[in-house]
This record gives C-alpha cells, structure tokens and sequence, in this order.
C-alpha cells in the first residue's frame, strides 16, 4: 500500500520538490502528503495510526514518521499471526524424536511474541499432538509401576517395623482409638513429662519437687503420683510379642482386645489387679479342635494360632508328640515366651473345617 501511496504522490505531483528547495517548501510539500495519506487509508486505518500517535494527531506527524508507525504496527501483528499459525500446526513427524521436536517448536516460538505463555504453548502441542494416546499409555504405564513401586516398599517397612506400645493410664477402662497402620510406620511417641511430678509443662531439670520426698517409696526427687515403684506394685502389664515376619501384640493375662473394623484398634487399658473397673468383652468365638470344643479370641492380625497348654493337655492323650517350636516368640524387651510345640490340627467353625499349624 505503502509503495501505491507513493506513486500515487509522483503522478498528482503532490509532495514533489526539488533537492534545492527550501526548508519550508518541504515542509508544505510535507504536510499535503500527510493529509492525502490521512484521507486515503480508510476510517479503520486511522482510527489505529491515532491510537498510535497519541498524544499527538497523526496530523503533527511528518508522513515518513506515519508511514513508520503504520509498517511497524501491520508487520509485527501479520508476522505474530504467521508464525503462532505456523507454531500451532506443527505436528510430531513418525520418525523424528521428542527432542528434535521440542527444538522446532522452539525455534518456531522465537517470533510468536507468546512471553509467559510460552510454556504452556509448548505443552499444548505436546498433548495435542498425533502421538497423545501413546504419550497417555506412556504416561499411565509409568504411574502404575511408580504406585507399585511405593505398595512394595510399604508393605516392605510394615513388616520389618516393630513398635512398641505403651501402656494405657488405669484411669479409663478404653483407651482413644488408634491408627495401627500410623503406629506402626510412623513410631511417634508420646509427649515428653517431667519424671518428678508428671507435668508436661516442664522437664525435671525444670521441676520445683527436685528435693521432694515420695510418700511411697520414701526416696528422694519425686513425688507419690509418679513414683514408679508405686505403678510396678500396683498393676499388670501388657507384653507385645512378634514373630519373624510379623508384629502382633499378645496379653499375658487372659486375652486381648481386637479391632472392631479395618482401620481403627482399640487398646484394652491395663488394669491393676485389684481394679473394680470392668474391661471390655473379648471377642470369642467357638472352634472345634479334632473333636474337642473350645472358645477361642478372634485376632485378624495375628501371624499364628496358638493354644494354652492347659486346653490342650484337655485333648487327651492320644494326640501324638508335638514337633519342635519352628517360631520363637519373645516378648518386646527380648524374652523368649515358651513354647511347648506345634502340630498341624483340624480346626472347625460352623460349617467350615481346614487345618492349620497350632502352636
């Protein structure tokens, strides 16, 4: 339009001066290409050379600084559009390599003008390319080996992790519920308490009971309600044995509790001996061993079935000599529980009969 225009200025002879002519006499000659070229380009055309010109009139304007503004403003929109079209219809030949592909894109994105859309840009024509569904299959096949990966681990730390638990407080006869699968991976223990008189505010360096005489034990440094030969005098404890390959908590009293659903366990507080507080049931049930009835506790998360000496002294004696102990389960501060034998029986509940290897 740009070179029209000016054949246009040499055939009406408008604007045409010679070399000698005066500063003036060019800017007259000047100023009447500038209004020719104000009245030829069009409404839309001028609306945008004002736009471009302000504060200033395109009439202030020499015509060489208009013609600037006006190929400046036409080339760059034209070429952003060329080369975005030219960017956005780039597709992934079959043989070329993803890393051959990033480069084009990015030589192409040189004159886009995409700035901070830059990346997604690139992204976009990743996932919208002619390979998506394998990039997606790709993709999905790595997830699922990563998910497994973590499953193995998992399960790995679960069964290598042994933590101890610790005793519920006598005051309440049903502890909180807790994780089991929290206990065991994570091991937190409980908060730190000053030993001299059970504040949690405090440590004993801290406490003000450090020249205190226990009521109980007479001895100097705490007091009576933390005196630890008043707590190993007065209750029964819980000892947490484990196999080889498995954690499992067993009460050296009558029995223990067991988790009502799949993800929450309840921890029977132990009591003192002499406690009026009831415990909570046990959950039992009635299993038949070769023909001999006995009530049994329920624990899905136990590694082995075991059975009392005294029921099993019940069976009489034409069971055959127990085999040798091929587990050995010790108490979590390393004492061996001992173990008479093992053998493989027949267990029946209801309908149901399997044998299985009690201990």
């Amino acid at each position: 339009y740009s070179e029209r225009l000016n054949s246009y200025f040499v055939a009406n002879n408008i604007g045409q001066v010679t070399a000698d002519a005066s500063d003036t006499a060019k800017r007259e000659a000047d100023k009447r290409k500038v209004a020719v070229t104000i009245s030829l380009i069009g409404k839309q055309t001028y609306s945008t050379l004002k736009d471009l010109c302000l504060p200033n009139l395109p009439a202030e304007k020499a015509y060489d600084q208009l013609t600037e503004i006006l190929k400046g403003y036409y080339k760059l929109k034209v070429l952003e559009v060329a080369e975005s079209y030219r960017f956005h219809h780039t597709l992934q030949s079959e043989n070329e390599t993803v890393t051959e592909y990033a480069n084009k894109l990015k030589h192409l994105a040189v004159n886009c003008n995409f700035g901070t859309y830059l990346t997604r840009a690139l992204r976009d024509q990743f996932v919208g390319g002619p390979y998506f569904r394998t990039s997606v299959k790709v993709a999905q096949a790595d997830e699922l080996a990563e998910k497994e990966s973590k499953q193995l681990q998992f399960n790995s730390n679960l069964s290598a992790k042994v933590q101890a638990v610790q005793s519920v407080p006598k005051k309440s006869s049903l502890a909180h519920p807790v994780n089991k699968q929290h206990v065991a991976i994570t091991g937190k223990t409980p908060a730190k308490f000053c030993f001299r008189c059970g504040s949690s505010q405090h440590l004993a360096d801290k406490c003000s009971h450090s020249t205190s005489v226990c009521n109980f034990c007479k001895k100097k440094g705490h007091i009576a309600k933390v005196c630890f030969k008043k707590k190993k005098e007065g209750s029964c404890h819980t000892t947490h044995l484990v196999t080889a390959t498995a954690t499992q908590e067993v009460n050296t009293n009558e029995g223990h509790g067991d988790t009502p659903d799949r993800f929450t366990v309840y921890m029977r507080s132990v009591k003192s001996c002499d406690s009026p507080t009831p415990t909570p049931p046990l959950y039992k049930l009635s299993v038949t061993v070769d023909n001999k009835e006995f009530p049994m506790e329920i624990d899905t998360g136990s590694a082995v079935t075991l059975l009392s000496a005294t029921d099993f002294s019940k069976l009489g004696d034409h069971i055959e000599i127990l085999k040798s102990p091929t587990v050995i389960l010790k108490s979590y501060t390393g004492n061996i529980i001992e173990c008479l034998g093992e053998k493989e029986m027949e267990l029946k509940i209801g309908d149901q009969l399997d044998t299985l290897l009690v201990r």
